[in-house]
């Protein structure tokens, strides 16, 4: 029985008008629930069809409805297939990687081994490589170095340490311990009255 005689019974029957419709309703719905459904199971069966084929899984049944049935052309040789050399190196510099050189390039006085590991960092801790962001890191080392500390030895330790941005070095980071913010004596409070 189909939704049509379904809905003509109840029209015979005396259901309401808005029962009918809901009937309606559902009953498309369910009509395109099941041609999906159909839709699904045909892709499904096509696709055991093809692994289960004579070895070509790579031939999909899009290739196979491209293929004409026209004979080869005997006079055409097909093109030899592109020559790949395995010992062929590849050689790329930090420069030459996308992105490294043109956004951030490496400051003055710093080694660029230790700017691509900073930028590295940066990378790991999913910090914005944006212009700005480079503006700010520069500023970080005009403001920061010294004969002391110049922007070569601020970038180094910095990427030594892990950090993102570059921090005043004289600051004792080391000497918190595990990490934590360091203890304080309470002024007030019940555990010291």
């Amino acid at each position: 029985m189909n939704s049509a005689d379904i809905i003509r019974r109840m029209i015979e029957a005396g259901c309401p008008a808005d029962l009918i419709a809901d009937v309606a309703l559902l009953a498309g719905e369910v009509s395109a629930l099941e041609r999906r459904r159909a839709a699904d199971a045909q892709r499904q069966k096509d696709k055991r069809e093809r692994d289960r084929g004579d070895g070509d899984s790579h031939v999909t049944s899009r290739d196979s409805r491209d293929v004409t049935d026209e004979p080869l052309d005997k006079e055409k040789s097909p093109t030899p297939p592109k020559e790949i050399n395995l010992f062929e190196e590849k050689i790329t510099t930090p420069r030459a990687r996308k992105g490294s050189a043109s956004a951030f390039p490496c400051p003055d006085g710093v080694d660029p081994q230790h700017w691509e590991d900073f930028l590295a960092n940066r990378k790991a801790k999913r910090l914005t490589n944006t212009p700005t962001a480079h503006r700010g890191i520069l500023k970080s080392i005009s403001e920061l170095s010294d004969d002391e500390w110049p922007p070569g030895r601020l970038v180094q330790f910095a990427a030594e340490n892990g950090w993102g941005s570059i921090n005043d070095p004289r600051t004792s980071y080391r000497s918190i311990g595990n990490g934590n913010r360091p203890h304080h004596d309470r002024k007030s409070g019940w555990l010291n009255a």
